[in-house]
């Protein structure tokens, strides 16, 4: 009887069996609980050895019972963590098993049905043949005993007739649907909420920096009236845009018609164009600032600052007109789902019926010229001012200098690399990789930081802030 008995060797932790629902939850908590048991008694350990006041018998006998309590909790928590977690996983790879059984016999039902659907397929496209083999001729016969009764010759081309029929056929579109974020559904709510105060804090940003311009007398200077349009620019910018994205976060999809759309893509391309011309304008100001500074105040004038605005202003919507004519001498039939947030040109041109080879050469031509000869431009200004910053003798004054310069072009090399990579560079995988995170980057980022770290970190802005509320202050008994 002895003999035939077995030796064991090992012995099976049954675990937490009974409800391996909590399995997860139980391992969380012990892996909690052990960590903190180690870390505070090592704690113990480490202050009581490093501390000669603590050397004491109580606190020596502490010291023993926490080595006593790390033993203890070594020897028994980890074992508790690897059953928790095998017993975890022993019920996922159950219900995968499961899940793998079920699709096995549903995708062999799925090829019966396909099997059954390419035989009926098949016989469908032979009859749809058979019929439109008489159809064509019903067809042809018809406009041959037309063309005998009009009295037109029969070498009428085919192709044109078949042209001016599908011309016919053809539906307009009178309005488009902004999918949006259609791939974000589960944190459109988070994104809402964060683009609704990015928006506020945009607006109130740069509306700020407007009214302190326009009523504190110290601020009245070439750099302020520049950053005060460009203000203003970056509030039409963004009010044409971020609300309807808003709405297009809350509700899935937004309709906007024909006329809104080209209208929104209109004043998107007017306003971001006059910004690249006031960029350009607030880098030679600078370079005059710094580079020629005995001759400033007589240069820059408040004469040829308001012309620079004026210009910039005007260049940005006239330019922005030209393809808006053409753009609304295109025709749409097709497909009315635009796969981005606003109206912007490069889905317009992907959705149109008509020729766009005019558009798309138009348009890069001006993206060129708007984006790549300012930004140019104002590299090459700021590696001159770069050089005569380093000329200055004081550490004060290079450091006063650079403040203003550097913050100006972090901004511009945001805004028209964003620019350049989306409307200069031709490339159909990035616009559908990146596209929407680079509108993102120049329509919302943006714009919130130009009040940030053009004025809000300046001390002449601060000072001017703090005059208007004193101002603003009531007066003690009225």
């Amino acid at each position: 009887m002895r003999q035939n008995q077995s030796i064991i060797f090992e012995f099976i932790l049954l675990g937490f069996q009974e409800k391996p629902e909590v399995d997860v939850v139980l391992f969380m908590l012990f892996l909690l609980i052990y960590a903190s048991t180690l870390v505070g008694n090592f704690l113990i350990l480490a202050v009581i050895c490093s501390n000669s006041s603590l050397h004491s018998p109580m606190y020596f006998f502490i010291a023993n019972f926490s080595s006593l309590e790390v033993l203890l909790t070594s020897s028994v928590i980890p074992k508790i963590l690897i059953l928790a977690d095998v017993t975890a996983l022993r019920g996922e790879l159950q219900g995968l098993t499961g899940c793998i059984n079920s699709l096995e016999d549903s995708s062999k039902k799925t090829l019966r049905d396909i099997s059954s659907l390419q035989k009926a397929v098949q016989d469908l496209q032979h009859q749809h043949a058979l019929h439109e083999r008489r159809f064509v001729a019903q067809e042809d016969a018809r406009r041959r005993n037309n063309l005998k009764i009009r009295g037109i010759p029969e070498e009428v081309p085919e192709a044109e007739l078949q042209q001016k029929s599908l011309e016919k056929n053809e539906t307009a579109v009178t309005e488009f649907l902004l999918a949006g974020f259609k791939n974000l559904k589960h944190f459109k709510t988070l994104i809402a909420v964060i683009f609704l105060i990015t928006y506020i804090l945009t607006v109130s940003g740069n509306a700020l920096i407007i009214v302190l311009v326009s009523l504190c007398s110290r601020l009245h200077s070439p750099m302020y009236f520049f950053l005060s349009n460009l203000s203003l620019s970056e509030v039409a910018f963004t009010t044409n845009i971020v609300p309807n994205m808003l709405q297009s976060l809350f509700s899935g999809r937004v309709a906007i018609s024909l006329p809104g759309c080209l209208t929104q893509y209109y004043f998107f391309s007017s306003t971001a164009t006059t910004e690249c011309m006031l960029f350009a304008i607030m880098s030679f100001d600078r370079y005059l600032a710094i580079c020629n500074p005995l001759h400033y105040k007589s240069l820059m004038d408040i004469k040829l600052c308001v012309q620079l605005v004026l210009w910039a202003w005007l260049a940005g919507f006239t330019i922005s007109m030209i393809t808006l004519i053409l753009l609304c001498n295109t025709h749409y039939c097709g497909p009315n789902v635009i796969d981005s947030f606003f109206c912007d040109l490069t889905p317009l041109i992907k959705l149109s019926c008509s020729d766009t080879f005019l558009i798309e050469i138009e348009s890069f031509v001006f993206a060129s010229v708007v984006t790549v000869f300012p930004f140019v431009f104002i590299i090459v200004t700021y590696i001159i001012i770069i050089h005569t910053i380093y000329k200055i003798p004081s550490a004060n004054g290079r450091k006063k200098a650079f403040s203003t310069c550097s913050s100006h072009l972090a901004v511009v090399a945001t805004y028209y690399g964003t620019l350049i990579t989306m409307y200069v560079i031709p490339s159909q995988e990035q616009i559908l990789n990146v596209g929407k995170a680079l509108s993102l980057l120049y329509t919302v980022v943006t714009p919130l930081l130009n009040p940030i770290v053009y004025s809000l970190r300046n001390q002449e802005i601060h000072a001017a802030i703090n005059i208007l509320l004193r101002k603003a202050k009531p007066v003690p008994g009225f």
